[in-house]
């Protein structure tokens, strides 16, 4: 969103993966994300500006690649085994998915994330996956960890 108003153009690609549905919850109507022009991209950024509270745009600035707490690291997709958080690229802690999920290599950290809709959520010693596809099923999930116990809750918006 970030990189999107900066340069919309070299960023539309946000349009695709929740980029229209946040600009309709800010009051914009969104270009058409597979055929958005050049003039289109900058005149949504440009209401997107306009339209981003402060403080919103303050939060969104303020967050960090990454978090850990205790042996946990809590991404956003996963992480490249073999590198230390802190020499993760934003790459793979963004966007990573299989050659994460089907590794069998232990991490220094039990790894939380999201990035990747299950039917339900899922727990061994290397990770922790809570995205349940909320925009679309309507079922989101929150983890509660202790110690090595992970509880799961799950909600559904039975209005779909």
């Amino acid at each position: 969103m970030l990189a999107f108003m900066e340069a919309p153009l070299s960023n539309r690609g946000w349009l695709i993966h929740g980029g229209t549905d946040t600009l309709q919850s800010y009051g914009i109507a969104p270009p058409s994300p597979m055929h958005a022009t050049a003039d289109e991209c900058e005149a949504a950024a440009a209401a997107l500006r306009a339209a981003l509270p402060p403080e919103h745009l303050s939060f969104l600035q303020g967050l960090e690649r990454y978090a850990e707490f205790g042996g946990y690291a809590f991404v956003h997709a996963g992480v490249k085994a073999g590198r230390s958080l802190a020499k993760q690229k934003d790459g793979d802690l963004l966007w990573i998915r299989e050659r994460f999920l089907n590794s069998k290599r232990r991490f220094s950290h039990r790894v939380v994330h999201g990035h990747t809709p299950a039917d339900a959520p899922f727990a061994d010693e290397r990770r922790v996956g809570i995205d349940t596809g909320a925009y679309a099923t309507g079922v989101l999930t929150a983890a509660r960890l202790e110690g090595e116990a992970v509880d799961f809750l799950s909600v559904t918006d039975r209005s779909r």
